[in-house]
C-alpha cells in the first residue's frame, strides 16, 4: 500500500462525502435552480479520466472503488437534476396558464364594471337633468 494511494483515496472520500447531501437536497427541493448539467458532466468526465488513468497505468487498487462510487453518485445527482428541470418547466407552464386565466378573469370583471357603469350612465344623466330647472 503506497501513500499516494491512501492520499488519493482520502481525496475521493472527501469529494464523495458531499454527493449524498447534494442528492438528498435535490430530492427534497424538487427544483433544479442553482444546478448546472454542464458542471456535473465535467465532474463525471474528471472522474472518468482519473479512472482511465488508473487502468492505463495498471494501478488497480481499492481506489478504483471510490472512483466508481463517486461516478455513480454524480450520475444519480445528474439524473435528479434533469428530472427537476422537467418539473420546473411543467410548473412554469402551469403557472403561466394560471396567470393567463387570472388576467382573463380580471379583464372580464373590468368589462362587466364598464358595461354596468355605461348602462347606468343614461339613467343617471336623465335623473339629474330632469331635476335641473329649465331656463
Amino acid at each position: 500500500m503506497n501513500i499516494v494511494h491512501v492520499l488519493e483515496a482520502g481525496m475521493l472520500v472527501c469529494f464523495g462525502i458531499s454527493w449524498p447531501f447534494n442528492i438528498a437536497k435535490s430530492l427534497r427541493s424538487r427544483t433544479a435552480k442553482g444546478k448546472s448539467v454542464a458542471f456535473e458532466l465535467l465532474i463525471i468526465a474528471g472522474y472518468l479520466c482519473g479512472l482511465v488513468g488508473k487502468f492505463i497505468l495498471g494501478n488497480l487498487s481499492y481506489v478504483v472503488f471510490f472512483y466508481i462510487a463517486d461516478i455513480l453518485m454524480v450520475a444519480a445527482d445528474l439524473v435528479l437534476t434533469l428530472r427537476n428541470r422537467r418539473l420546473d418547466a411543467s410548473a412554469t407552464k402551469y403557472n403561466m396558464k394560471k396567470r393567463h386565466r387570472r388576467l382573463q378573469n380580471r379583464r372580464r370583471c373590468f368589462m362587466r364594471k364598464v358595461i354596468r357603469v355605461y348602462r347606468q350612465a343614461p339613467a343617471y344623466r336623465l335623473r339629474y337633468s330632469q331635476a335641473l330647472p329649465s331656463k
